[in-house]
């Protein structure tokens, strides 16, 4: 008796033993097959991830987002400003189906005798209203017989997408823990679970089908999204669009003595300005005024072939008194006398800007204007 007994408990053990081995296998197989599946998964969602980034032309702004920014900036400034000298100029960008409103400031003059209208470009990264030498100019020039136009320039663009300060998180591959392999086992077992029975097609006629809301109609504007599609152009190319409207404004009001001041990196694109306008300028009726211009260095070493040679109307190269700045006033006074420049001055800005000199430089650049641009006879406005 005791032997049958010993030779069945033998026989139970040795079932249960292959029964724990296979399943220790069992488990071992899905464990090394979940971590191959996870780790595939993971190397093609990398492979497929730089496919699926936007490329940088697809990142930029739209010209609409641009112009919104702007315009909600200007709005401000308009309401800090005195009605009567806010001014809204039209601006149509090139490749722009539509046109919208920049501001400006301007300034009728408040001297009995008028001797032309002043168009002054603010550094890029300044307003038409910005302290000490845009706002003093503008306020001042009036008593001395010149209207003053002070316009804005366009917002700039991001010209790449800005850098991570954190590196980006990469993986090809992470170990399955016993945590994640029960998971996953009992999703599995979850999937091969039996369906829960459909209704039957005979169930699904008898309820009636569920009649469509009706939906509000949609009017869409193909148009407006066209325009919204629009992608921005250079900034310097939008930038001379303002400088042109604004002349176009003071040419409108009947002024035909027109002294242009550009200030900072605002020199060069006055320069780019001017050659688009070349033939049309003579010794009488412009005036060119740089305030510690800011050129690159074609324009500032060849200024002769920038502006032509010969150049009529008479130009005044305010620079300030640093050392690199002087440099390149020599350079730039070098490039006027081999041009032949009929009227080229320059002058040294002996403190810097902002530093309560404003009141000297207004002196000096009203002084020059009506030795060099004396007023013209106003004609009538359209």
């Amino acid at each position: 008796m005791y032997a049958i007994n010993h030779k069945i408990t033998s026989k139970i053990l040795s079932n249960l033993r292959i029964i724990c081995l296979s399943l220790i296998v069992s488990a071992n197989t899905l464990a090394q097959e979940t971590s191959s599946g996870l780790a595939q998964s993971n190397e093609n969602t990398s492979q497929e991830a730089p496919e699926q980034a936007p490329s940088a032309e697809e990142t930029r702004p739209t010209l609409p987002a641009l112009i919104q920014q702007e315009r909600a900036f200007t709005k401000l400034l308009a309401a800090a400003s005195p009605e009567n000298q806010v001014t809204w100029l039209d601006i149509k960008y090139p490749g722009s189906a539509s046109s919208h409103q920049s501001l400006a400031l301007n300034i009728k003059p408040k001297s009995p005798i008028t001797q032309g209208a002043a168009l002054i470009i603010p550094n890029t990264s300044q307003h038409a209203d910005w302290p000490n030498i845009v706002r003093s100019l503008r306020e001042y020039l009036p008593f001395t017989g010149w209207q003053t136009l002070s316009i804005s320039l366009p917002t700039f663009e991001l010209s790449s997408t800005p850098q991570r300060e954190l590196e980006t998180k990469s993986f090809d591959s992470f170990p399955a823990n016993e945590a994640i392999t029960k998971a996953t086992l009992l999703g599995s077992r979850a999937q091969k679970a039996p369906e829960a029975e459909s209704p039957s097609t005979e169930d699904a006629e008898a309820e009636p089908a569920a009649e469509p809301e009706e939906s509000e109609s949609v009017d869409i504007n193909l148009k407006e999204d066209e325009e919204l599609s629009t992608k921005i152009g250079p900034y310097h190319n939008r930038a001379i669009v303002h400088i042109q409207a604004g002349m176009n404004y003071l040419a409108s009001q009947g002024f035909q003595n027109i002294a242009l001041i550009a200030i900072g990196e605002s020199a060069g694109l006055a320069i780019d300005f001017i050659q688009s306008k070349e033939s049309e300028i003579s010794d009488k009726g412009f005036a060119l005024i740089f305030i510690a211009p800011e050129l690159n260095q074609h324009q500032n070493i060849e200024l002769s072939s920038e502006l032509g040679a010969g150049f009529p109307a008479p130009i005044l190269d305010i620079y300030e008194s640093s050392p690199k700045a002087k440099d390149k006033a020599r350079l730039r006074n070098a490039g006027a006398r081999v041009g032949g420049f009929a009227n080229y001055r320059q002058l040294k800005l002996s403190a810097p800007k902002g530093s309560g000199s404003e009141g000297f430089l207004e002196k000096r650049i009203s002084d020059w204007l009506n030795r060099y641009s004396p007023g013209q006879e106003q004609a009538s406005a359209q």
